[in-house]
């Protein structure tokens, strides 16, 4: 575990940790509101993409946050992994608890054959201890992730900061111009890790041997400047569930569910203004909504923005895919569990 520096912060710092906690308190709601919506099977999906091994579906809605009405939508997709070999010789079995407690942040960042880094950097900038003194994480320290566990226990919550390296790489149209533009366009985001966003009392699946969950709310802060009016830093309560599987069939399921309210409120950000949304209204008016300009514009960009979180979060989990492949995982007891034979999705 890093050394934690119980030091005055700096008004940065301090504005994050307020900031950190507004993104708990609203995402606690949040996700408290997906699990009964979830049980209640009340959400109507529409799919994204699919392939054999894939699927990325995504949801409109409406909600409350702190008492008022809220527009809401997500997106929520699929992964499996089929270990075809046995793991490598001299791999030891690890429970995937222990992994995603202690390892997975550290194991999300690869290079690509052209130079560029891959996947997703973390880094720990902050973090509450149980008594309620903010803590400082020393900058040589920060990409020494504390493990997880020790979240609930020692630290009511940990700020960590997210490099999305292959932002760029995601979108079609750039991947072109990838090497030039990455220099330029940046995306990063600010994460609370809380107990709470956990998500620990869904309901389990069947033909699952085990089993974890990973949340994190997002912070209300922007990390660099950028044009984009939604994304990292512009949501209002945010929060990302990833749901980690080992089934019977020897087989990895990775299930991600993104949440926030309200829906996109701006396309661009332009020293605080949206050139589209606002051009969108006045369309929708010079028709007399008989069009359904503003609800159809609304829809794409919405549908596209819930695309493009699916594509960069399906891209680094299959960037991992040996991770998940090689592995010999092992029970919550430390035994591997015989392998049975494989299903498709």
């Amino acid at each position: 575990m890093p050394a934690m520096q119980n030091l005055s912060l700096t008004d940065k710092e301090r504005s994050l940790a307020e900031k950190t906690e507004i993104s708990l308190h609203t995402g606690r709601q949040l996700i408290r509101w997906y699990r009964e919506a979830s049980e209640s099977a009340k959400l109507n999906f529409y799919t994204l993409d699919k392939t054999d091994d894939t699927l990325i579906q995504a949801f409109n809605d409406r909600t409350t946050i702190d008492g008022k009405p809220v527009s809401v939508m997500g997106c929520v997709q699929s992964l499996r992994f089929r270990r075809l070999n046995p793991p490598p010789a001299g791999l030891e079995s690890e429970t995937l608890e222990s992994f995603v407690a202690k390892r997975y942040f550290k194991s999300c960042t690869w290079q690509h054959d052209d130079g560029l880094p891959g996947g997703m950097g973390f880094q720990a900038l902050l973090g509450k201890e149980a008594s309620g003194s903010y803590l400082r994480i020393p900058e040589a320290e920060r990409k020494t992730i504390p493990d997880l566990n020790l979240v609930g226990r020692e630290f009511e919550w940990l700020l960590l900061q997210v490099d999305l390296y292959d932002f760029v790489r995601s979108i079609p149209q750039m991947r072109p111009y990838v090497k030039t533009l990455s220099k330029f366009i940046k995306e990063a985001a600010y994460l609370g890790v809380h107990r709470d966003m956990m998500g620990g009392d869904f309901k389990p699946s069947p033909g699952v041997v085990a089993e974890c969950r990973l949340g994190y709310s997002f912070v209300p802060a922007t990390v660099y400047p950028n044009i984009f009016g939604y994304g990292p830093g512009r949501f209002g309560a945010a929060f990302k569930l990833f749901h980690f599987e080992v089934r019977e069939t020897g087989e990895v399921q990775i299930t991600m569910s993104f949440l926030t309210a309200p829906r996109s409120e701006k396309v661009f950000y332009l020293w605080g203004f949206d050139p589209v949304y606002p051009a969108v209204q006045v369309a929708d008016w010079l028709t007399l909504g008989m069009l359904r300009t503003k609800e159809r514009v609304h829809d794409y960009f919405d549908a596209t923005f819930m695309k493009q979180h699916g594509m960069v979060h399906q891209n680094f989990i299959q960037g991992m895919r040996r991770v998940w492949e090689d592995q010999g995982w092992a029970a919550a007891s430390g035994k591997p569990w015989k392998e049975k034979s494989a299903t498709s999705i």
